[in-house]
């Protein structure tokens, strides 16, 4: 059976137990067998453990039976403690290759995985398909059979599946870093002043860290469910309609900070990437033409006059009268008066209040 023979796909986007379960399942279909296992094994595994150490590993076996003197814990933790002595560490790079090829027969039967584990568990004959496997693991599949060997027709159709599932297999590594690494971004976002958002390869939000959330709403870019708001979407559109790979980042202007969101493509084919979003300081050679733009708003829509909404500007941002004395060079006791001025024109009792009317006129001025 030829890997495109397959009955069902196998997908690499899976957790870890099920794709081990979902390709055992899978090729059970290739060639006859008394038993197949799916073992990750670290590479030093050719190298005989010392003081009784054993391999550290992942075995699954199907099926997984006991037998008169083992169950099957003890028949795993047993493989793995003469895993040394399997004829698979001599293995020269073949991707898929018969027992019988590395070893003699009667070589093979001397040793103690031989006598303690395969012969109560009457298997003679093992053909190992070796498929991709992180740095320091190998991963093998060994189809075993009580009698007769593995003809070449079999060797031939188990290599043709190797073929055909490895780039499977090194995607679903490949997810289960990304899941990783994504959790550990996740975890720090959590603790993060700056906020993060997850998009899928359409541009939707997958997920995102409270402190996005409300910073997002903040600056009226709330998110809805999956959705980014339109601004947003308009920015990230030449990257996800393919006209470009990067973009400048999106600023947005608010009450004396700008909030600032990047964008960090996915490197992988079923991500969409990361947006960070943080509010920053607005740089100080930009607020004095902000707020000279935004006086003639503020004479039309409160009756201030163009200095009096000067001085109404800057108390919105949170500048005190030292700092708008220094500002626009005047006396701080005349800074004074236009702010009482201010205050009686505006009909409200505090700074706070006029600046909630200062920003009912000109939104996020800033």
């Amino acid at each position: 059976m030829h890997a495109e023979s397959l009955s069902r796909p196998l997908s690499p986007l899976r957790d870890h137990p099920s794709f081990v379960r979902d390709t055992l399942g899978l090729l059970a279909e290739a060639v006859p067998h008394d038993m197949l296992s799916y073992n990750e094994v670290p590479q030093q595994w050719r190298v005989d453990p010392s003081e009784g150490e054993a391999a550290a590993g992942m075995m699954v076996w199907a099926p997984a039976a006991p037998t008169t003197s083992l169950n099957v814990d003890d028949q795993q933790a047993l493989a793995l403690r003469y895993l040394h002595e399997h004829p698979g560490r001599l293995r020269r790079g073949q991707p898929v290759v018969r027992n019988r090829d590395l070893c003699p027969p009667e070589r093979w039967h001397r040793t103690t995985l031989y006598n303690e584990l395969h012969r109560p568990l009457d298997i003679e004959a093992q053909c190992l398909v070796y498929l991709p496997a992180p740095s320091g693991l190998e991963l093998v599949i060994a189809y075993s059979r009580a009698r007769g060997s593995f003809s070449d027709a079999e060797l031939e159709r188990l290599s043709a599946l190797q073929r055909g599932l490895s780039q499977t297999v090194l995607d679903h590594w490949r997810y289960l870093e990304l899941q990783t690494e994504r959790a550990l971004w996740r975890t720090l976002a959590e603790g993060e002043a700056r906020g993060v958002v997850y998009l899928d390869r359409c541009a939707r939000v997958a997920w995102a860290s409270p402190q996005a959330c409300a910073l997002l709403r903040e600056y009226d870019l709330a998110l809805a469910g999956s959705q980014l708001p339109k601004a947003l979407k308009e920015w990230l559109a030449p990257v996800y309609r393919g006209r470009r790979e990067t973009l400048p980042g999106f600023q947005r202007r608010g009450q004396g900070r700008v909030l600032a969101v990047e964008l960090h493509p996915a490197q992988e084919p079923h991500g969409g990437g990361m947006l960070t979003i943080e509010a920053r300081a607005l740089p100080r050679a930009e607020l004095p033409q902000a707020v000279a733009d935004h006086v003639p708003q503020l004479v039309d829509g409160l009756g201030l006059t163009p200095r009096q909404a000067e001085v109404a500007l800057w108390m919105s941002c949170g500048k005190t009268n030292a700092e708008i004395s220094t500002i626009l060079s005047i006396r701080p006791a005349t800074v004074k008066k236009h702010v009482e001025r201010i205050l009686d024109r505006l009909g409200v009792e505090n700074r706070t209040g006029a600046a909630k009317r200062v920003h009912d006129v000109v939104g996020a001025w800033a």
